[in-house]
């Protein structure tokens, strides 16, 4: 028969690794999701840039 305290551990400790897992990789989309954006609205922003200074060196 299993030890019914240590069954009990054992599933209190698998229920606090897969949220340990959950949040890392919470973490991790979110870090990648704000490179990716951060990313992105830095190239935007030099092609506004780039844009803007065309237009004035053709003028």
């Amino acid at each position: 028969m299993v030890d019914p305290a240590a069954s009990t551990a054992i599933s209190v400790n698998a229920v606090i690794g897969v949220l340990f897992i959950f949040i890392l990789l919470a973490f991790a989309l979110s870090s990648l999701i704000m490179t990716v954006a951060s990313s992105f609205g830095v190239v935007s922003a030099a092609g506004e840039r780039k844009q803007a200074f065309d237009k004035g060196s053709r003028r």
